[in-house]
């Protein structure tokens, strides 16, 4: 049993690692949350590079796992969606980044930047019902923040019928990593203050 579960854990890693490096949908996961900064020098930028990723890949793995033994449905970046689910995913995430470019993370009226990645649990009728750090910013406050920017963003309205296009095991909740990456550009992003964060 053991050497079962060790050998899921590993096919589960290295899976994590294929999405991260060919998604398409979504580039952000694969690169945004390890843009090098030129603060630091090459070779420590390159580390830290590495560190962050092999992190996030085993976290991702792990969410993976515990994701399927609850009985829910995980999305992984290259999941193959339905036209309809790929729609919503989009709209969900859209939500989630006007309500984080509307709440830019301040602490005593200053703007804080960082990166982090958060899953994100949401039932059949598209209501939040928890999230989890996956990558932390290196910030609780900011952590904290990124939890509360989904909180403001959802409900995002009922899932589609069918979410995955080779169709779907019966699952209770949908777990999907979102990116966080609150930059000095995007703090100067302008948006509409009188717009609804709500995705539904």
């Amino acid at each position: 049993m053991q050497s079962d579960i060790n050998f899921h854990r590993r096919f589960a890693v290295l899976a994590a690692l294929l999405a991260l490096t060919l998604t398409e949908r979504s580039p952000a996961l694969a690169q945004g949350l390890f843009q090098l900064s030129p603060k630091t020098n090459a070779e420590t930028m390159k580390a830290d590079e590495r560190g962050k990723r092999q992190a996030l890949v085993v976290a991702l793995a792990e969410l993976e796992i515990r994701t399927h033994a609850n009985g829910n449905l995980y999305l992984p970046p290259n999941a193959l969606m339905t036209r309809e689910m790929n729609e919503y995913y989009r709209k969900m995430v859209r939500a989630i980044e006007f309500c984080g470019f509307r709440f830019f993370p301040k602490e005593g009226g200053v703007s804080i930047y960082g990166k982090g990645a958060m899953a994100i649990f949401v039932d059949k009728l598209g209501n939040l019902v928890g999230t989890e750090v996956v990558a932390s910013s290196g910030k609780q406050s900011l952590d904290r923040h990124m939890a509360d920017i989904v909180k403001l963003a959802a409900p995002f309205g009922q899932l589609p019928e069918r979410v995955l296009a080779a169709g779907d095991d019966p699952f209770h909740l949908v777990v999907a990593p979102v990116i966080f990456n609150f930059s000095r550009s995007e703090s100067d992003r302008v948006v509409d203050e009188s717009a609804s964060c709500s995705g539904g």
